[in-house]
């Protein structure tokens, strides 16, 4: 999202990639800080699990980028995505490699604070390279004016409790969390905590703890689920100290290669999603009240007035009432214009054309919709009373996120 990667020639002959920044960001002064700040970071760290550090430099014109080893394979979001739940053992040795990389950048100061599957590339016989160190902090003498107090950087889904409150409270131990949450997907298929809403994710980061890995995944053996389980501990202290034991504890387990036993989740109704609505009326429990720290408390207080707002301002007159019953089904509809389509909704699988109960939505929902030899589309659409869905899948392949005006053609009056 802040530039472009190009494959290049170096003047040696040699296949390299150098990532520029945006010109719309060279102006602004923590995009280039953060940019120059990546480089340094890469410049320092060499390990076989790290991408490699080549140069860096600026064009005639002012534009900063750096060059990089060109690698060959395709991210881990990718291959979760073409194949879903990974056995057992290929996630611990994707995460081994993980943590082996991690572990080198932690022994030189550096923290990535951003973890998530995109930033993980997979080579040749699942050789791992950790991509992306942009918004890293540096413990070290690169540290610099780059993040301020109660800023929020990382991707939502993976952040540990402590990058919510503040950003530059990471430390070693947020990174593991990072890696626990990578584990958890490529296990479930799914992050830990999957919602619309980014103030509600950020208060289920908080206070919740995400749908049980053992219950989707009962082949996955208890200590390795406990291993995770700690790794994505909310308080730091209760986690694994470092990728070191944090390896130590899973390394047993990379010889499982049994095919995947995944129970998609719907509903899990000891870990319900929170809606807004329900973070409004209701405070944290008592026993998670009494370990919340004050910093905690402060920050969940923030992101409840936020959510407050943000619900209130996108749902006013959709005639969807606040306590309206999240278990309350209704009548949905849904086709597309392909033989053979199919809706994933929930978790579930569904043959098109689709007509039967579904679980009420106020909050826009994913839905994708699938068929041979057209491209899939996903619309974010809530679940109500009085629509049908209708796709219009073009011929090809691969996968888009439908846009507000495809979601609204989409959605036809029944």
């Amino acid at each position: 999202g802040m530039g472009l990667v190009y494959e290049a020639e170096s003047a040696d002959g040699r296949r390299v990639a150098v990532k520029t920044l945006s010109s719309d960001l060279v102006a602004n002064e923590g995009s280039l800080h953060r940019f120059r700040t990546e480089a340094k970071i890469i410049a320092t760290l060499e390990h076989q699990n790290i991408v490699h550090y080549l140069d860096v430099g600026e064009t005639a014109d002012g534009q900063p980028f750096v060059v990089l080893e060109l690698l060959e394979g395709r991210g881990l979001d990718a291959e979760l995505e073409a194949l879903g739940p990974l056995p057992v053992g290929r996630a611990v040795r994707i995460a081994l490699q993980i943590a082996a990389g991690l572990h080198a950048a932690h022994e030189a100061s550096v923290v990535h604070r951003d973890l998530k599957p995109e930033n993980i590339f997979l080579g040749s016989h699942d050789a791992i390279k950790v991509l992306d160190f942009g918004v890293s902090k540096l413990l070290g003498s690169f540290a610099g004016p780059g993040t301020k107090t109660g800023e929020l950087l990382g991707t939502p889904n993976y952040m540990a409790p402590e990058q919510v409150h503040d950003a530059r409270s990471a430390d070693e131990t947020t990174d593991v969390y990072g890696l626990g949450a990578i584990m958890y997907q490529m296990l479930t298929d799914r992050p830990p905590f999957l919602t619309t809403s980014l103030a509600v994710m950020l208060m289920q980061i908080m206070v919740e703890s995400p749908p049980s890995l053992a219950t989707q995944r009962p082949d996955v053996p208890p200590e390795l689920v406990s291993a995770i389980e700690k790794a994505m501990a909310r308080s730091p202290s209760a986690r694994w100290p470092s990728m070191k034991t944090f390896a130590a504890a899973i390394e047993g387990f990379a010889t499982i290669d049994t095919p995947p036993h995944h129970v998609p989740l719907v509903v899990d109704k000891r870990h319900p999603t929170l809606t807004p609505p329900s973070i409004v009326g209701t405070s944290p429990p008592a026993r998670i009240a009494r370990r919340t720290s004050v910093w905690m408390l402060v920050s969940v207080a923030s992101v409840v007035l936020g959510g407050a707002g943000l619900y209130f301002k996108g749902t006013r007159g959709e005639g969807v009432a606040a306590g309206d019953p999240s278990g309350t089904t209704i009548d949905f509809d849904a086709s597309a214009d392909a033989p053979a389509a199919t809706m994933q909704l929930y978790g579930k699988s569904y043959d098109l054309p689709f007509h039967g109960p579904i679980e009420r939505s106020a909050a826009p929902v994913p839905v994708q919709i699938s068929a041979p030899g057209r491209e899939s589309r996903t619309y974010e659409v809530r679940i109500r009373d009085g629509q049908k869905l209708s796709a219009i899948l073009p011929e090809g392949t691969g996968h888009k996120d439908a846009t507000e005006d495809e979601a609204a053609r989409a959605l036809l009056l029944k």
